[in-house]
């Protein structure tokens, strides 16, 4: 086998590992992978189901048992989500549901890859302490109280080269920052895992973007789904009209949670947030003119409010 398809190959089986341990619960590893690194090595952290997570508002500090904190500024953190048809989320006896009835998103791992620095590390025992501003689910504890052990090996070593075989005898290397979040709109459905709304057959969301920026046919739809959850069986479709974005879900079951229109609007030409904003990115973020919302049979309902939703940029 290549060393690049064995480096992917390696890759698989560690993240596949910390999905199957951490997802289960959105909990955070006690152990970096590997569990022991030489300085300049890349080590993997599954740091639980963490919401709105990126570069700009975490930092990493390695805390050795014996010397001086050092700080980990190389890294990067995106999500990884598990096969739907796994027993992991297809099984409502795990507790990775408790994930989305605890948080209003659907499950997945927030994984941190960390190029350690060569120099400043100190061979012995210690922990990998994080501080974001991130959100966690209720159910889970949150990164910044759990301290990740790691142990420094003498010697020098360096960042995985992520080479791969991608086919008739050609490789490349992959990029972490390729799997990172983009500059985006985030939309955000209030949450409450306490409220009692009923649920819905239709869900309607308008969005009105300034008149001075990029228009809403610059960008595509992402939703967030946890219709596994709800067993809402939805559509999610949109249109334009000017400079208004209609995002509609529709479920025909009648089951549409009042969380589920949660979504993101990407430019067609994403750039990753470690990088300038591309130039479709609005020149501020839209407003929610309306939300409507309809039962099964098609006559408005009652929900929350348009002012109870949340739109951001990154």
């Amino acid at each position: 086998m290549r060393k690049g398809a064995n480096a992917m190959k390696l890759l698989k089986i560690f993240l596949s590992f910390y999905l199957v341990i951490n997802v289960l619960s959105g909990c955070v590893a006690y152990n970096a992978m590997p569990v022991a690194a030489r300085p300049g090595d890349t080590i993997t952290l599954g740091i639980g189901s963490a919401d709105g997570i990126s570069t700009s508002n975490t930092t990493v500090t390695y805390l050795p048992d014996a010397g001086s904190p050092v700080p980990l500024t190389d890294f990067h953190v995106f999500k990884l989500y598990p096969d739907k048809t796994s027993s992991t989320l297809a099984n409502p006896a795990n507790s990775t549901w408790e994930i989305t009835a605890t948080s209003g998103h659907e499950p997945w791992l927030t994984v941190m890859a960390i190029n350690l620095p060569t120099t400043g590390l100190v061979p012995g025992a210690g922990v990998v302490e994080i501080s974001t501003t991130a959100d966690y689910p209720t159910i889970s504890n949150h990164v910044n109280d759990v301290p990740i052990s790691l142990e420094i090996l003498a010697g020098t070593g360096s960042p995985h080269p992520l080479e791969y075989n991608i086919g008739l005898g050609a490789s490349a290397t992959g990029k972490f920052s390729s799997l990172e979040r983009t500059h985006q709109v985030i939309v955000k459905p209030p949450f409450d895992e306490l409220a009692t709304w009923p649920t819905y057959g239709a869900i309607e969301v308008t969005l009105r973007f300034a008149a001075d920026g990029a228009p809403p046919s610059s960008f595509q739809i992402v939703s967030d789904d946890i219709s596994l959850y709800t067993g809402s069986d939805r559509n999610v479709i949109h249109k334009v009209s000017g400079d208004e974005l209609i995002v509609s879900y529709i479920s025909p079951t009648g089951l549409l949670n009042y969380y589920e229109p949660r979504f993101s609007v990407v430019p067609l030409k994403a750039k990753p947030l470690s990088t300038p904003p591309p130039l479709t990115m609005p020149s501020e973020p839209p407003t929610v003119k309306s939300v409507v919302y309809y039962d099964v049979d098609g006559v408005v309902a009652t929900g929350p409010s348009e002012s109870e939703y949340t739109v951001f940029m990154e």
